[in-house]
């Protein structure tokens, strides 16, 4: 068994492999990364305003999301660690993001809904 993370980085909220099985994400009080799992080491942080408390790896593996107590969900470039896009609309926290094959997006809030987002390539 390996371990990723250390103590003091925060609480774990929700880890998740990639499609191809070789990164792993993980959402955590402190921010969002990915992991080599070859490698055993972080590849990219994910910085954020507020606890990241949820993350999904987008079908070609390039695009993560990240739902966080402010309410928000972030699209990611893994490639340079930088926000594409905010989605908004939830009125609580955002506790469940997941993607479909297709690229849709659903998330999961704390203000009893699911919401589905279309996200372009």
């Amino acid at each position: 068994m390996a371990e990723l993370a250390r103590r003091g980085e925060g609480r774990v909220h929700q880890v998740a492999f990639s499609p191809d099985g070789r990164t792993l994400a993980v959402a955590s009080t402190i921010s969002g990364a990915s992991f080599s799992v070859e490698k055993l080491v972080a590849v990219r942080f994910l910085p954020g305003n507020a606890p990241v408390l949820s993350m999904a790896c987008s079908p070609d593996g390039r695009t993560p999301a990240t739902g966080s107590w402010e309410r928000t969900i972030w699209l990611w470039d893994v490639a340079f660690g930088q926000p594409l896009r905010t989605l908004e609309g939830h009125t609580n926290w955002v506790s469940s993001v997941a993607f479909s094959p297709d690229r849709r997006l659903a998330s999961g809030s704390g203000d009893g809904t699911v919401r589905l987002w279309g996200v372009p390539r």
